[in-house]
């Protein structure tokens, strides 16, 4: 697993650092936006220096500490030079505006009133602003949509994971019982979802930037067939099959609350989203499995014929690519 220590931007731009940095590290956009639920699409504008389509202000800084924490980089450093080079933007772009203005302005050949002419940009103005705050004022007494497509409520599940598919309005947050979940730049999210046997309960919620939330539940059966404990003389000729087969075998199991994993086998990958506190997913490999987790400490492994499971890492945070070979210890 790749470690990460604590390092300064520098003088370089702030994207320009931050991309050199995840570079050097070895990590892809696309592993830091499945990891800290940030879509990539931002997270390259932010490498590229350009905010200029990004979300309101208080996502950017957002986005730039989850980065930042993922990287192991100062936050406050990060946040410095981010304003910073803002400030200097907007100032340029600012005097650029005075100069352009200066250089196309002439003198009309028909004289019209300058009263006027301030009065229609007054009333244009005031109109403006009087429109935004409405429109503001109304999305504070706005609940948040969500719709959720699959799975359907009170459903009976015959496998251990199920896809949940839905949309909420652009910009805002999701979780799955707790757990953060990536959604698109059109608020649409598609979640892959390990269960336990029995009854699974998802909680589904939708927050917005005013706090205003919106949460809906899904109860699912999962009656799927889970090994039963096998006899010593089983596990005797199980353990013996395996052997001749030459399988490795992991198990993976979320442990008191929902984690992200990202599972490859034999350099496939096979498996990427939620897994529900209890539940369990079976991988086999004939090399090698790489598991990526969110919350190291949550995901419980068990490696073919251990009869305990164990933690994946100590760390609370991410954990990524911990490799199990055949017949030897997880790499890290």
């Amino acid at each position: 697993m790749a470690e990460f220590n604590k390092k300064n931007i520098g003088n370089k731009l702030l994207g320009e650092r931050l991309r050199e940095i995840r570079e050097k590290a070895g990590v892809s956009i696309e592993e830091i936006a499945n990891a800290v639920k940030v879509n990539k699409k931002y997270l390259r504008q932010i490498e590229e220096d350009n905010y200029e389509n990004m979300p309101s202000e208080v996502y950017v800084r957002g986005f730039l500490k989850s980065y930042a924490n993922f990287l192991g980089i100062k936050y406050e450093n990060v946040l410095a030079i981010y304003q910073k080079e803002r400030g200097i933007e907007k100032n340029i772009k600012k005097s650029k505006h005075k100069q352009e203005k200066k250089k196309t302005f002439k003198m009309p050949t028909i004289v019209i009133s300058f009263k006027f002419i301030a009065g229609i940009f007054f009333a244009l103005f005031a109109l403006g602003i009087m429109w935004y705050f409405y429109k503001e004022a109304n999305k504070l007494s706005e609940t948040p949509r969500l719709l959720i497509s699959q799975p359907i409520n009170n459903s009976t599940i015959t496998n251990n994971s199920v896809e949940l598919i839905g949309s909420t309005d652009i910009g805002d947050k999701v979780t799955i019982n707790g757990q953060p979940i990536f959604v698109d730049e059109k608020g649409g999210f598609k979640e892959k979802i390990g269960l336990k046997e029995g009854i699974n309960k998802l909680v589904i919620k939708a927050s917005n930037k005013f706090n205003k939330e919106i949460i809906k539940e899904i109860t699912l059966s999962s009656q799927y067939k889970k090994d039963i404990p096998p006899t010593e003389n089983e596990q005797t000729e199980k353990d013996d099959e395996t052997q001749k087969q030459n399988i490795l075998k992991i198990i993976v199991k979320a442990k008191d609350s929902p984690v992200w994993i990202s599972v490859k086998v034999d350099g496939e990958q096979v498996y990427n989203g939620t897994v529900l506190a209890d539940a369990e997913q079976t991988f086999q490999a004939n090399n090698e499995v790489n598991i990526t987790s969110g919350k190291a400490n949550q995901t419980l492994i068990k490696v073919n014929d251990e009869t305990d499971f164990h933690e994946l890492a100590e760390q609370a945070g991410v954990a990524r690519n911990v490799v199990f070979k055949k017949d030897a210890e997880p790499l890290h």
